[in-house]
């Protein structure tokens, strides 16, 4: 797990779309489902519910957004 990642998780459920967090990002839709799916694989469980409606975090994703970067001095704004 690294703070990039953390990151991604974040946008990805700040905008409730893989493509919208890649496009606020500035990476590929692809580069951020590696991301997630990265995460998932680490921590060995589903961090978000993916839909036809956006995705969501499930408990353990909303658990890890404690984590995040945007709760530390939010990084992305300095």
């Amino acid at each position: 797990m690294n703070i990039t990642h953390l990151n991604i998780l974040l946008a990805v459920v700040e905008h409730k779309s893989f493509s919208t967090a890649a496009d606020a990002l500035a990476i590929s839709q692809s580069a951020v489902s590696r991301a997630i799916a990265a995460l998932e694989s680490e921590l060995g469980v589903s961090l978000l519910s993916r839909g036809r409606f956006g995705a969501y975090p499930h408990a353990h994703g909303r658990t890890h957004l404690a984590l995040c970067p945007a709760n530390f001095a939010n990084p992305r704004e300095n």
